[in-house]
Parts: structure tokens; C-alpha cells; sequence
């Protein structure tokens, strides 16, 4: 798990740019935010490092400073890709972050900051000047990791970043559910079974792990189709059903015959 989240609803504007809109979840708490509208759109969706909060510098723009400030008082933080974001370092532009969206066209200088609108050239700004001490205080005692999702909906959005922020809660999710680790039964007309299911959704009365698109089968084949309405788990991935397809064109034949999901 990470240490930091950006859960956030995404869209494009009237001039074709992509962004994003949801809420930050820094240090325990939660913060309205949003990425894009601007250059080459919002954030890419994946697995980020945050670095040390560093002052402003004079090319930075005068909406990074909170009404009230001093402009010496306000801080950014940078963040560079791990993982698939990762795109590497260049000694012109600093840490560089792939983005699917823009093939062959890294992103360099992508920071946390405030931003009143929320609106940015990929960096995500929130709106609350007191995230910038609850970032600060998340990096300076290690917890320097951050995940940016993509869901459905804003109350997708908001229901996340409520259970991320304040898991004292909500009840122990083991105590729930004691055979969790019981893979889903999921099997392909050619007998194909998947290996391990999504830990944190289980089904029915034998309370079996869920299979969302892009879960492993046994014979390293995966999950390729799932309901458009039915999303699940913390990556908000579509759960697959009865009769949809894996990458290699099989089509799932068995499920949890008690639950039925989606259209």
C-alpha cells in the first residue's frame, strides 16, 4: 500500500484537455484536488515518489501562493514515477514521467502544490492551504509514497479517500472475512482457472475473492473484460463476469453462482 492517495474523476475539457478532479489523502486527512485542464493534461494515473517540500522559485506562478501568504511561506512539492511512471532522469529537466497518454514524450516537473482552482499543467493542486503542512509532515517522518487512482465517480472518490484517511473507522476487514485468502473458483470454457482473485472483495457464503480485469489464470492468460458498471477493490478495476474474455480470447465459464453483477 502507499502512503499518500490522489482518488479522482477524470474528463476532458472544451479544448480537448484531459483532467482530473477528487481528493488528496496526506497525513490522515483529506483534501479537495484536482490535475490538469492545462499543457499536456492531468497527472498519469500510477505510482509516484515525493520529494522534500522546496520553496518557490521566481518562474513560479503567483496562484501558488495561498491569499495571506507570503510568497517565502509557500512550498511545492516534486514528485518523480516509479514503477511504469518512471521514465528516468535528465540533468536538463530533472526527474522524467511516462505518460500512455503522450508516447515518446515525457513529463519533467510535476509538483504537489496549491493551486485555488485546481486547475494545472499536470501537477495536482489542492485548494486547502493546510495540506501543504499535512505533506510535509507525511514526508518528513518517511511516508513519501504516492498512488494516483482513477474511478468512476466523485463519491467513488470521496468514499476512498475517507476509508485511506480514517481506517480506525471502519471494522477490521479480517475479522469480516476469515477465509479471505481463498482464491475466486473462476474457471474459461477451456478449463483455465484463475490463480488469486482481489483480496480486499470477496463473494457469497463461501466468502471467495472477487476477479477483476487484469487478474492472473493459471496458465499466465488474464482477465481482459469485466462489467462497465461494477467496479471493484482499491484500484477500482471492472469485475469480470460470466461470458467475458481473457487477453487470449477465452471466455470465462464459472463464477460465484449467488452473485450477479453489472449489466
Amino acid at each position: 500500500m502507499a502512503d499518500n492517495y490522489y482518488f479522482a474523476v477524470s474528463g476532458t475539457n472544451a479544448r480537448g484537455v484531459s483532467y482530473s478532479d477528487g481528493y488528496l489523502v496526506t497525513n490522515g486527512q483529506v483534501f479537495t484536488a484536482g490535475s490538469g485542464g492545462y499543457g499536456n493534461g492531468m497527472v498519469p494515473f500510477g505510482q509516484y515518489q515525493m520529494h522534500n517540500p522546496e520553496a518557490l522559485t521566481s518562474n513560479n506562478p503567483d496562484s501558488m501562493v495561498p491569499a495571506g501568504w507570503r510568497r517565502d511561506q509557500a512550498r511545492k512539492v516534486r514528485i518523480s514515477g516509479v514503477g511504469d511512471r518512471d521514465a528516468g532522469y535528465d540533468r536538463q529537466h530533472g526527474y522524467l514521467i511516462d505518460d500512455p497518454a503522450h508516447p515518446g514524450n515525457p513529463r519533467w516537473g510535476e509538483l504537489l502544490h496549491y493551486n485555488a482552482n485546481r486547475r494545472t499543467e499536470g501537477c495536482i493542486g489542492y485548494d486547502d492551504p493546510a495540506a501543504q503542512g499535512a505533506l510535509a509532515t507525511s514526508i518528513a517522518s518517511g511516508k513519501t509514497s504516492l498512488e494516483v487512482f482513477q474511478v468512476p465517480n466523485r463519491q467513488a472518490a470521496q468514499t476512498l479517500a475517507d476509508v485511506y484517511a480514517h481506517p480506525e473507522n471502519y471494522q477490521d476487514f479480517h475479522d469480516r472475512h476469515p477465509n479471505w485468502a481463498r482464491s475466486a473458483p473462476t474457471k474459461t470454457e477451456q478449463g483455465d482457472q484463475v490463480t488469486q482473485g482481489q483480496q480486499d472483495v470477496v463473494l457469497g457464503d463461501q466468502q471467495l475473492r472477487a476477479a477483476p480485469q487484469d487478474t492472473p489464470l493459471v496458465s499466465g492468460d488474464r482477465t481482459d473484460e469485466g462489467s462497465p458498471t461494477v467496479r471493484v477493490g482499491n484500484r477500482q478495476r471492472p469485475f469480470s463476469r460470466q461470458g467475458d474474455r481473457t487477453q487470449r480470447g477465452q471466455r470465462l465459464r464459472t463464477g460465484v453462482p449467488s452473485v450477479q453483477i453489472g449489466q
